[in-house]
Parts: structure tokens; C-alpha cells; sequence
């Protein structure tokens, strides 16, 4: 018997972290920016050089902003020229998700996104988790063509919520189950035994500090010799996917594919 093999997506929030993710080991990248703030669509230089460097699968994000999943004219807008932008560069996939304002899925809306994604591979996104009753939306999901759910089984984090995945993955095995949120190397192995996810999606990010030129510099660098500080929230440090903990990462999905067998 072949040892199962669950799909690892990076959640890449620049092409350095998505080159690590691909240099890592990682199957796939769903490519977005201000992770912090649950990610939001790239930048068209962003998602093209990724496109350029990238020989794994490309998933792009499409989301105008943080906050709720209910859509004015205008970010709808804005969200179609996105997929309409990230078909013409070939990406693989786009990320999608919308409700409406009673806490269902915005089917109208979403398939107005699908019929512009053409044959791009369709993933919705944890506005799922945001849903008031689950239960009533898998149709529409379906009806949608929806190919991948990345979900933490509406919880905070996939390992508070894998009754939910685990629960998903039985009922509903026509469409991949992703869990996201809150895994690691540590607990990705156990989720996935306890769920059987087709796939699973972090970003195995480090904060790294600003490569400027610091006071014991100055006098090299004249021009840069201002002491590394924030302003006004402006903080030198940042976010970028580890090579190491990508690896780590899927090390331990590999072990535990393995121990399938």
C-alpha cells in the first residue's frame, strides 16, 4: 500500500517567501500580503515575478482588504480585474470567498468570480469559518465548483477545530479539505491523523529585523545613520517564510504520510 500524500501550501507573503517555500519542499503557494491581517491580494510585480520564479502551482489570494467577507460594488470590482489579472499571468488558482450579510455564502457574487477564473483551480477561503450555518452553504460550494476549502473548522485555530475537519472530510469528499491556521511542525502530524485532510497551509513565518545599516555602521554609511526605531507604528522588523521551518514543516508532514503505509 502507497503511503498517502497530503498536499503542503505555503502561505507566502512575498516571492523570497515564496521561493522558500518552494526550495523547501512545499507542493504548492497561495501568494498574499499583510498576513498579520489574514492576508490580502499582492501587488501585479508581486504575483508576476513569483509566476516567473515559481515551478510549483501559484494560488493567489483575492481580497480588497481586511475585516468582514461582505463586499461593496467597488471591491467586487476590484476583486474581478484581480482574477481577470491573475488568469492573463497564468496563475494556477485563486483564492476566493465572499458572504453576504446574513452570514451566508454571496453565491451570486462567487460565481460571477468563478465564471472569471475560467479553468484556474477555485480554493474559498476561511470565510467559511465565518459562516452562521455550515451546514446550508456545502451546496453552494458545490455548485460553485469549489475544488479546495482552506478551513480551520471554524475555529481559531485547525487543531481547536478538527471535529469540524474531520467531520468535512467524511461527509463532503468530492471537494479537498484544507486546514490552516495555528499549524506547525509540532502539530501538523497529529491533525492530519486525526482529520485525514487532504491538505494542510501555514506560513512558517520568522519575524526578521531590518538589514539598514545600524549605529555601529554609521560612520561607513553616513546616509544611514539614523538609529534603527518606529514611528508612529512604523516598525523596522518583518514577516518572511523560513526555509528551515518549511522544511521542518514538511518533514513532518512526510513522517506522518509515511506512517500510513
Amino acid at each position: 500500500m502507497n503511503p498517502r500524500r497530503t498536499i503542503i501550501e505555503i502561505a507566502a507573503n512575498s516571492v523570497r517567501s515564496a521561493i522558500a517555500a518552494q526550495e523547501g519542499g512545499a507542493d504548492r503557494v497561495e501568494l498574499c500580503e499583510f498576513l498579520e491581517g489574514g492576508g490580502v491580494t499582492p501587488s501585479f510585480g508581486t504575483i508576476s515575478l513569483c509566476r516567473d520564479k515559481l515551478n510549483i502551482p501559484l494560488h493567489v489570494l483575492i481580497r480588497p482588504r481586511i475585516g468582514d467577507f461582505v463586499y461593496s460594488e467597488e471591491e467586487r470590482e476590484i476583486m474581478l480585474r484581480d482574477i481577470s489579472i491573475c488568469r492573463q499571468l497564468a496563475c494556477d488558482g485563486v483564492v476566493i470567498g465572499a458572504l453576504d450579510r446574513y452570514g451566508n455564502i454571496d453565491r451570486d457574487f462567487c460565481l460571477a468570480m468563478r465564471e472569471v477564473a475560467g479553468d484556474m483551480h477555485l480554493v474559498f477561503h476561511r470565510a467559511f469559518d465565518c459562516i452562521t450555518k455550515h451546514d446550508e452553504n456545502w451546496p453552494i460550494l458545490t455548485e460553485l465548483g469549489i475544488q479546495t476549502l482552506l478551513s480551520s473548522g471554524a475555529a481559531d485555530s485547525a487543531p481547536q477545530g478538527k471535529e469540524n475537519l474531520r467531520k468535512w472530510v467524511q461527509d463532503y469528499p468530492h471537494i479537498h479539505i484544507m486546514a490552516g491556521a495555528g499549524l506547525t511542525p509540532s502539530n501538523v502530524a497529529e491533525l492530519i491523523k486525526d482529520t485525514q485532510v487532504a491538505a494542510v497551509h501555514a506560513s512558517c513565518r520568522r519575524l526578521l529585523q531590518s538589514n539598514r545599516a545600524s549605529d555601529s555602521t554609521a560612520s561607513i554609511m553616513p546616509m544611514q545613520s539614523s538609529p534603527l526605531r518606529t514611528i508612529a507604528g512604523l516598525a523596522p522588523e518583518y514577516w518572511q517564510s523560513d526555509l528551515e521551518l518549511v522544511r521542518a514543516f514538511v518533514a513532518a508532514v512526510r513522517a506522518s504520510d509515511a506512517s500510513t503505509a
